[in-house]
């Protein structure tokens, strides 16, 4: 079995990758009864014609680790092993190990299961999806992560004002709104800087890692940060922050009272502040795209404050407009709609007889394929309370 390499542009290649050589210019092999990881499965042309091909990893202790290497996929070559959780971080391994699949385990002593700072929390979970409109009908499956903050602390705003001004940790520069910019003049020591006509306006309120400005301290002591090339900023020009100022870095929270109706979401009160939130970072200061947004969503904002909440009647064009703004890829607003931070009322302990979900069974024209993706997806929601 020859050793192939990998590279990260292998998913957009055909060729066949170049077998890896060792020390004396030979072809690097593996020894019979070796056990891999099949990370993923590729054909590449091989003399011309497709060859099946896997990217695996050896095994060590149970689990994958080492380089990645391509090596022929035919049934001569490699047979199946078992099944093995390649997406689980260290910690869910040896959580794995004393639990039972598909249950709840509670431990007779405490495990000392620890979870380090930037290892994963969980992996992309199945969300299944049932088309009204097509003919055949089929369940089609999305993988999406949802991450859920469970708690009874009443100081997650306090935490998240950083309210004991903790300065540890990485460090950014914020930039204020209509500041100039400065050109540096000379190098190493020597270094003057001299200020520009130009100010901050589109860029006022970007937030940049502080590593990444080059801070460079002249001899009278001033800082400087470069924000792009040939453009510097003062320290008295930006706004330092540390990774525990959560609330000058953009996030928000929001509390959201208690949902009615899970047909009528786009109604709730939670979803016109965080239309304000988005507003906030728009200024007609900040040029003339940053103006028309505000203007669109003082629009919306005025538009949602005024809906019908009777029930009686759903504006579609309405609620579009409003699903639209909270998902455009526009101004930034996928990073300030991926930090808020809502508290709400658990929609996991509940029934499909709950009120609130009474609405989307009730009185609804359903094929059996969508009632069954619709009742499962309830009914799995009832396990988690």
């Amino acid at each position: 079995m020859r050793i192939r390499r990998h590279s990260r542009h292998d998913h957009s290649r055909e060729i066949v990758p170049d077998v890896l050589a060792n020390k004396q210019g030979h072809a690097r092999t593996l020894k019979q009864g070796e056990i891999l990881a099949v990370l993923q499965q590729k054909s590449f042309l091989l003399e011309r014609q497709p060859e099946p091909f896997a990217l695996v990893q050896r095994l060590e202790a149970g689990k994958p680790s080492g380089t990645l290497f391509w090596v022929a996929m035919r049934p001569e070559y490699l047979e199946p092993d078992g099944e093995c959780y390649i997406c689980l971080p260290d910690w869910m391994h040896n959580a794995l190990n004393h639990g039972v699949f598909d249950d709840v385990v509670v431990p007779t002593v405490p495990l000392k299961v620890t979870v380090k700072a930037g290892e994963p929390v969980g992996f992309l979970g199945a969300e299944d999806l049932a088309d009204e409109d097509n003919y055949p009908q089929v369940i089609t499956t999305e993988y999406k992560t949802h991450i859920e903050l469970l708690s009874l602390d009443e100081h997650i705003s306090d935490f998240v004002a950083n309210v004991k001004g903790i300065k540890t940790g990485k460090q950014y520069i914020k930039l204020k709104l209509k500041r100039p910019l400065f050109l540096r003049n000379g190098e190493g020591e020597d270094s003057t800087f001299e200020q520009m006509s130009a100010i901050t306006r589109a860029d006022a309120g970007r937030i940049i890692p502080r590593d990444a400005t080059y801070p460079f301290t002249d001899k009278t002591g001033v800082t400087y940060f470069q924000i792009r090339p040939h453009s510097w900023m003062h320290q008295d020009d930006v706004e330092q922050l540390s990774q525990h100022d959560l609330t000058a870095l953009n996030f928000h929270c929001i509390e959201a009272e208690p949902t009615t109706d899970f047909t009528r979401t786009l109604d709730e009160s939670w979803l016109i502040n965080a239309l304000k939130s988005f507003n906030s970072h728009f200024d007609g200061e900040k040029g003339p795209q940053s103006s028309q947004a505000k203007m669109f969503y003082d629009s919306l904002i005025r538009s949602a404050e005024n809906r019908d909440l009777s029930g009686r009647y759903t504006d579609k064009l309405q609620d579009a407009q409003l699903f639209g703004a909270l998902h455009t890829n526009q101004m930034s607003i996928p990073e300030y709609a991926r930090r808020l931070i809502v508290k709400h009322d658990s929609y996991w302990h509940s029934t499909r007889d709950d009120t609130r979900w009474s609405s989307v069974f009730k009185d609804r024209e359903e094929s059996p394929i969508v009632k069954k993706v619709n009742g499962g997806i309830s009914g799995r929601y009832t396990l988690d309370g």
